[in-house]
């Protein structure tokens, strides 16, 4: 299922540059208030994921995960 990778891509981590998150290609991330969109423009991501679920069911423990890794890339990013 991973010809080309190019879905698998879509969802790796961008940059970030001064305040800013400058996404990778094809991927999609919008913060808006209150809500963070992320997900991937690839035309069969949709058809992939009915396959083969993107995000988990238990979205609070990657929630918790995902919080617990960005907080310790802040205090790294502050300490340097």
């Amino acid at each position: 299922m991973r010809d080309t990778d190019r879905l698998f891509k879509s969802f790796l981590p961008g940059r970030v540059a001064g305040a800013r998150y400058l996404p990778r290609k094809e991927q999609i991330y919008r913060l808006d208030e209150g809500k963070l969109t992320i997900g991937s423009s690839v035309p069969y991501a949709d058809d992939t994921a009915e396959e083969r679920p993107v995000f988990p069911k238990d979205m609070d423990l990657w929630i918790a995960q995902s919080l617990e890794v960005a907080i310790k890339e802040v205090i790294t990013k502050i300490e340097e």
